[in-house]
């Protein structure tokens, strides 16, 4: 992939809570910590080292994203 346009804007996210009880095991695949934090510009966030956020957050997070921008 070869990204052209340089997007004007930024998010960080960060997990600060559960929805259901208080560990991710048996529920998300992913592994996601309270504390874990992921960079994105138009792209699927990415954490520090390199691994995307759940594709079910990323199904919720999106709208919101281009909410933002628009």
């Amino acid at each position: 992939m070869k990204k052209w346009y340089d997007e004007e804007y930024e998010f960080n996210i960060e997990v600060i809570d559960f929805l259901r009880g208080d560990h991710t095991e048996n529920y998300c695949r992913n592994g996601e910590e309270i504390g874990d934090t992921y960079f994105c510009t138009y792209g699927c966030p990415v954490n520090k080292d390199g691994y995307g956020i759940c594709s079910k957050t990323m199904m919720m997070l999106y709208p919101l994203m281009e909410a933002a921008v628009i």
